[in-house]
Parts: C-alpha cells; structure tokens; sequence
C-alpha cells in the first residue's frame, strides 16, 4: 500500500472544482476552523464523533457512551 502525497502544481486545475488554476484560487487560503461547545447531562472523561452518524457522543467517567447536545457551533 503506496501512501504517497500527489502534489498539485500552480498551473493544475484547483481541487476544489472551481475551474481556476490553483495559484489562483486555493493555494494561499488557510484551513477553516470550527469551534463546537458540548453541553453534558454528567461529568465526562472523553468524546468521540461518529462521522457515519454525524453526532457527537461523551465518554462518562464510568465508561459508558452519551449523547451529548451542541450548545453552540462556529465556523472561521
């Protein structure tokens, strides 16, 4: 199994779709950032997110998974 980078050239059409060479569109744009606060019925160890579900679930101090609630969510 190869786990080797590909490397897009400033002359490569950007990988985002827009159809502009990448020197032009995505090569000086910094990653977005996200900031979610969770609310928590009980004191928690741990979380973890469940991509396929799209939700995220707290690790109790007891071991068990919780549902938890997004109290707020930003994104910049």
């Amino acid at each position: 199994m190869s786990t080797d980078k590909i490397k897009i050239g400033n002359n490569d059409p950007c990988s985002c779709g827009s159809g502009k060479k990448f020197k032009k569109c995505c090569r000086d744009k910094k990653p977005r950032e996200r900031i979610v606060m969770l609310e928590s019925p009980e004191p928690l160890r741990g979380f973890r997110y469940d991509k396929d579900k799209m939700e995220f679930m707290g690790l109790t101090l007891d071991g068990r998974l919780i549902k938890l609630d997004i109290t707020f969510t930003q994104t910049f």
